[in-house]
């Protein structure tokens, strides 16, 4: 006959899978953030703004171009606003991985968190005053908009989340209010961050 697990021994697991969890999404966070400074860096070395370099036809290309707003340029005399509201979803999503998200939702906060840092960094640090930076952008999509991998990152991971949530069924939402709120708020957000 097979004892139950001690109470200590469940909460220890909890507290590891917690831990492993936080350690896989900083990680996650942080290779995405290098990745595309990186690609940024890149970008201001080697693009002109005003040629594009056709990667798949006129459909996808590299051209270098400063954003101080956010997606389609919406906003840009409120950098400092899209700013501090990178800095709450970066500091929400931690906050919410410290106290514990399911591990199904890791990725998706990871390459969540990796697009909205990535994107920050630029507006903290490429501009004259702090916080009022441009966002340095090279993927250039048909003439129509041109982004970067923060971007990208930022698109997927709410895709990610969205995704898995829908894919839960509601007797399985046991952390439902806190993952529809992060879920949610990721939603809201990602625009902003772009």
């Amino acid at each position: 006959m097979t004892q139950p697990a001690p109470v200590g021994a469940d909460r220890q697991r909890s507290r590891w899978r917690s831990r492993r969890t936080l350690i896989a999404v900083i990680v996650t966070g942080t290779a995405i953030a290098v990745l595309d400074q990186i690609s940024k860096q890149w970008a201001l070395w080697h693009l002109d703004p005003h040629q594009t370099i056709p990667l798949v036809g006129e459909l996808l290309g590299l051209r270098l171009a400063f954003n101080t707003g956010a997606a389609f340029s919406l906003g840009s005399d409120t950098t400092w606003i899209l700013s501090l509201a990178s800095t709450v979803v970066v500091i929400g999503l931690l906050t919410r991985t410290v106290l514990g998200i399911p591990p199904k939702y890791t990725a998706g906060v990871g390459v969540l968190l990796g697009g909205a840092v990535g994107n920050l960094l630029d507006r903290l640090a490429r501009g004259d005053q702090f916080g009022s930076g441009v966002v340095v952008d090279m993927i250039n999509y048909a003439n129509l908009a041109i982004g970067n991998i923060a971007d990208i990152a930022i698109a997927v991971g709410v895709g990610l989340l969205a995704l898995t949530y829908a894919r839960t069924s509601p007797s399985k939402r046991r952390h439902r209010g806190a993952t529809t709120a992060t879920t949610n708020a990721a939603t809201s957000t990602s625009e902003k961050l772009r």
